[in-house]
């Protein structure tokens, strides 16, 4: 099972979400064969030697989203204008997946996420949001699909909480932060793991729109409120309502 994971995992096909469930598993049934007295020692040596392989896994995904994700000052969000482009158009609309995850996320700010417009053909959607929702998003787009779908045009930031709660099983070990992985990613995700797992849209073969193969990139266009004034990217009509369609 082990090399299944890793397997997956290089290909970056192994959703974290289910690396957090092997995890949480490994856990109840170190458990379990630890009050046993025949072969026991075996059985939970095989437990451990899986747990230790897949959290050596999760680590270095967590890795890869840290590196990859443009980390945020938690004290000062911004307003920007996302643009997400898809195969085809999710089942699931963009902006109520974003409004979810900014809200289940723990992120500071309670400003909602709003439609501006679209573009038919490879499905692409501009939205105003900000900096830390778009964050949630690419955190869930990375719990089920175990790859990151990068945020372009961002600058880095890195002043972070931190965190030492320690570690009482195998999921909450790989969690631990790992050279770069900082407590903001972490605490995002742990969040979010909870929070997504469970969630209706999972159960649809493509994951509602939302699967690797369909999300083809997300940009942040631009930052400010006074460039949505402006009317960018999207340009009225003559009614004065924005072009595109939610």
């Amino acid at each position: 099972m082990a090399e299944i994971v890793e397997e997956l995992a290089s290909q970056s096909r192994l959703p974290f979400l289910t690396v957090m469930t092997t995890l949480e598993w490994c856990s109840s049934i170190e458990r379990l064969v630890s009050t046993e007295t025949n072969d026991s020692q075996k059985r939970a040596n095989l437990v451990r030697l899986l747990a230790t392989r897949t959290t050596f896994v999760a680590n270095t995904l967590l890795e890869m989203l840290a590196q990859a994700s443009q980390v945020l000052d938690l004290r000062s969000d911004e307003r920007i204008t996302l643009k997400a482009k898809f195969g085809s158009k999710p089942s699931v609309p963009l902006v109520e997946t974003v409004n979810l995850m900014a809200s289940a996320s723990g992120l500071p700010g309670d400003a909602p996420t709003t439609f501006i417009r679209a573009e038919l053909g490879s499905y692409t959607e501009w939205v105003w949001t900000t900096l830390f929702s778009a964050f949630a998003f690419q955190v869930f787009l990375f719990l089920i699909n175990g790859c990151v779908i990068q945020l372009t045009e961002l600058n880095q930031r890195a002043k972070l909480l931190t965190r030492s709660k320690a570690a009482s099983s195998y999921s909450q070990l790989a969690l631990t932060p790992v050279q770069h992985a900082s407590p903001a990613v972490i605490s995002v995700v742990q969040q979010l793991a909870s929070f997504t797992k469970n969630l209706p849209l999972l159960a649809n073969p493509d994951l509602s729109g939302f699967g690797a193969a369909n999300v083809k990139s997300l940009e942040v266009e631009n930052t400010g409120f006074s460039d949505h004034k402006r009317g960018k990217p999207g340009k009225r009509n003559k009614s004065g309502s924005r072009s595109g369609r939610q």
